[in-house]
């Protein structure tokens, strides 16, 4: 029972974050910084990286930030479509979806909805309590909007509630497995945004 539970919850959360995640069909508040930065990393484009080159018209690269979140959205663009070159004679969303970029944030999110529900489980020793931490956050509008925005906020998100989890489970079982693994956790988030180190 708990288990379809958690299924129903989960594919709650992913369906509502994929239907029309291509929409809108252009650049979406900071994703004419992630994005494109995503898109130059797909294109092994150095202009992603190296802050000295100059910016696309409109749009900027975003090099205040570790690259791993925008990693992850230049796998889904190799995967899924053919990235945009800049360019003064081309339309910006040329060979490219939006779809493609806003897709990881999407499997993020519900691995995140996912991981609250063990995490409540076992924080409150109460099934449903945990399912009720994976339901609200699931449904929270904030969360809804990173995980349809090409932006690093729901890789981090992720990432720091994994090692709030471990850092729980060190504390009760004192297994230098989850200490190895809060460090993991805590470096994948800084190497996603600075922000993390707070």
């Amino acid at each position: 029972k708990q288990q379809i539970v958690t299924l129903c919850i989960v594919f709650l959360s992913f369906f509502i974050r994929l239907y029309r995640l291509d929409i809108p069909h252009d650049w979406s508040f900071d994703e004419v910084y992630h994005a494109l930065s995503a898109e130059a990393y797909a294109l092994n484009d150095p202009r992603g990286y190296e802050w000295w080159n100059d910016n696309p018209k409109d749009l900027a690269y975003e090099w205040l930030h570790p690259p791993l979140g925008k990693l992850f959205m230049a796998a889904s663009i190799k995967l899924f479509s053919k990235p945009y070159i800049p360019s003064s004679k081309s339309d910006p969303l040329d060979g490219v979806t939006t779809f493609a970029w806003r897709f990881p944030g999407v499997i993020f999110a519900v691995l995140t909805v996912w991981l609250l529900i063990i995490f409540g489980t076992k924080l409150f020793n109460s099934y449903w309590v945990g399912a009720v931490a994976g339901s609200l956050y699931a449904l929270d509008g904030l969360s809804f909007v990173q995980s349809r925005t090409g932006m690093n906020d729901i890789y981090v998100t992720f990432f720091i509630v994994l090692a709030f989890y471990r850092l729980f489970m060190w504390l009760k079982y004192r297994s230098m497995w989850n200490l190895l693994l809060i460090g993991i956790a805590a470096g994948l988030a800084a190497a996603t945004k600075w922000t993390v180190f707070y």
